[in-house]
């Protein structure tokens, strides 16, 4: 936005308050900085919306452009203004502040159906949710303790069908075809800093013992985190 000629010892004197503040400012400790989403306060542009104006206490600066008059680029432009008894507009709107978009972006949402693997390259299939949440699948481990050749086992479970947030939980049991083994799974689907689809898990693992004195022995329990399984180049 550009503003009015101002006088030069007005622009001079906006110049030498805002140099005194500007170490403070990019440090964050400015108690408006504080304010602003981090992507602002870490320099990435496009942190305002391009139709935005700034408005009375906004934390953006005064100072002079090419053309000889006063641009908005840093902190304290309205209080700079007060200080040297020049009004500041009263009718222009607070500004929106954002990250380089117009309108807030929706949360990224984790989706159980697909193709997943895991840390010790065991994958899994888990077929389209059911209007209650419920979906089967199928699982192809890679690890086992029996001396049995693993084989594709099915999975059954359900996602919590209340939930409608962006990150559900979940939770499905394997019955596996090839020992006399059940595992149960619950966990989590999250998205990641990176946009990436993460299933958090931890599994109980049930072994069929010959009798009650190995009960104590029967049962496993561990973790596991899979992503997407990323198709094959031919």
């Amino acid at each position: 936005m550009l503003w009015p000629e101002l006088p030069p010892a007005t622009l001079a004197a906006i110049k030498r308050r805002e140099r005194r503040h500007i170490g403070r400012v990019l440090q964050g400790a400015h108690p408006r900085v504080r304010q602003l989403p981090a992507c602002c306060r870490d320099g990435a542009s496009g942190c305002l919306r391009p139709d935005a104006q700034p408005g009375p206490g906004d934390s953006r600066s005064l100072l002079k452009t090419g053309n000889g008059r006063a641009g908005v680029h840093g902190a304290g432009w309205a209080g700079g203004l007060r200080l040297l008894g020049v009004p500041a507009p009263a009718s222009l709107p607070a500004p929106g502040l954002g990250c380089g978009t117009n309108a807030e972006s929706p949360p990224l949402q984790c989706v159980l159906t697909g193709k997943w693997t895991n840390e010790l390259g065991s994958n899994m299939t888990i077929k389209a949710l059911n209007g209650k949440g419920e979906f089967t699948g199928s699982y192809l481990t890679a690890v086992t303790a029996t001396t049995n050749e693993p084989t594709e086992s099915p999975l059954q479970g359900s996602q919590h069908h209340t939930n409608q947030k962006s990150q559900p939980t979940f939770g499905f049991t394997v019955n596996w075809n090839f020992s006399d083994s059940v595992t149960v799974f619950t966990g989590q689907c999250f998205v990641d800093k990176n946009g990436k689809e993460v299933l958090k898990t931890m599994w109980l693992l049930r072994s069929r013992v010959e009798n009650i004195k190995d009960d104590w022995k029967a049962t496993r329990v561990g973790t596991n985190v899979f992503v997407r399984l990323q198709p094959q180049k031919e």
